[in-house]
This record gives structure tokens, sequence and C-alpha cells, in this order.
């Protein structure tokens, strides 16, 4: 449903293979959460999304690329019951679209 390329808005992003509807999943994410202080390498903390004031979590997606934007397509939810992240569609989203989320001080689920 997603793929990996080059962006216009930032370096690389994810855009959509297939037109994807509002409010459907696109992704299930699995992750690893980490206490903010543990994440040293600056590299790595680039691709880090806050999921408390204390620990961060690193995406193991296609999601975890996904570049910012104020007026975002996708929103990242917290699924509680099975421990996973879920990429949802905010608005109908082309074929070849790139995929966006509002990044903020923290992403909040």
């Amino acid at each position: 449903m997603i793929y990996f390329d080059k962006s216009n808005i930032h370096g690389r992003g994810v855009f959509s293979k297939v037109e994807i509807l509002k409010d459907t999943l696109i992704e299930k994410i699995p992750y690893l959460e980490v206490k903010r202080e543990k994440i040293v390498d600056e590299n790595l903390n680039k691709y880090t999304f806050g999921i408390s004031k204390e620990s961060v979590c690193i995406m193991f997606s296609y999601s975890s690329l996904i570049n910012h934007s104020d007026t975002p397509n996708c929103v990242i939810r917290k699924n509680e019951e099975v421990k996973i992240l879920e990429l949802y569609s905010l608005i109908d989203i082309d074929k070849n679209e790139e995929l966006t989320i509002k990044y903020g001080e923290d992403v909040s689920f």
C-alpha cells in the first residue's frame, strides 16, 4: 500500500501505491519504547517519536520515515490493546501522494 522514494518535502518520504480513503488503517507499526535519556546517538534521535514525558519510541516500519506537515494527511494512533501503533489516513490520499504527519514537540497518541 505504501513505498519509500525521493521527497519534495525533505530528502526521502513515504508515498501511497494506491488511492487511500479517509480513516483507512494504512500500517500497523511495531515499536520499541526507550527511556529518553538512553538515546545518546543524535542520528538515532532523529528517528524517535515521543510517547510520554519519560519515553520515546523507535518504530520498525516505513512510518518512521514519514515527513512532517502542518496539515498532515495521516495520524499515528497508539493501540494499547495490542501494544502497537497504527497509521491512519485523515483524508482521502491520491495514488503516489506523499504521506505526512504532524510532528510537533512530540507525536501525540
